[in-house]
């Protein structure tokens, strides 16, 4: 028998799990955003089969004020993962479904999200079948810097194009 798939909110005691799937070396990224998860600003959700979680997705919904990005237009999905041995099952799309839906009844009229088309083109196919366009013709180089709380600071550039798609209020 298949477990059915659950879309949820990150909790502290998938911290390890969530580790497994990515990050396992930074668990400091993974516990930030659980607590800064509220619903209203931003929000962490897991895909979880059974008690397995199989990917998860980030999505900001207002801009942070200690935000500097001038590329940033919010709301945003600012990380979306499934584990690669779980590809290819739907569960990136129903991450992606699921912060659609929040974004919306957080009254937002669009979703942005970045993707690395030439490191990423199963996302970039991904996001353009589910209604997502391309805001650039080209990529353009990306950097970012944060710190997480145990002080750890991240770093790092990439290609990227933005994406938009607007979303149904109904």
């Amino acid at each position: 028998m298949s477990k059915a798939l659950c879309i949820r909110p990150a909790l502290l005691p998938d911290l390890a799990a969530l580790c497994r799937v990515r990050y396992a070396e930074m668990p400091g990224i993974h516990a930030d955003r659980i607590l800064a998860s509220d619903g209203v600003a931003s929000a962490y959700l897991v895909a979880a089969r059974g008690q397995d979680i199989v990917g998860f997705g980030v999505l900001q919904i207002e801009r942070p004020e200690r935000w500097d990005d001038p590329h940033g237009q919010f709301p945003m999905v600012i990380d979306l993962f499934v584990d690669a041995a779980q590809r290819g099952q739907g569960y990136g799309r129903a991450l992606l479904g699921a912060m659609e839906q929040l974004a919306a009844a957080c009254g937002k009229a669009a979703l942005h999200l970045s993707v690395e088309p030439l490191e990423n083109p199963r996302a970039l196919a991904l996001y353009r079948r589910l209604g997502y366009a391309p805001l650039q013709d080209a990529p353009y180089h990306s950097q970012w810097r944060f710190t997480d709380s145990q002080g750890v600071e991240h770093s790092g550039a990439e290609w990227v194009i933005d994406m938009r798609k607007p979303l149904d209020k109904s």
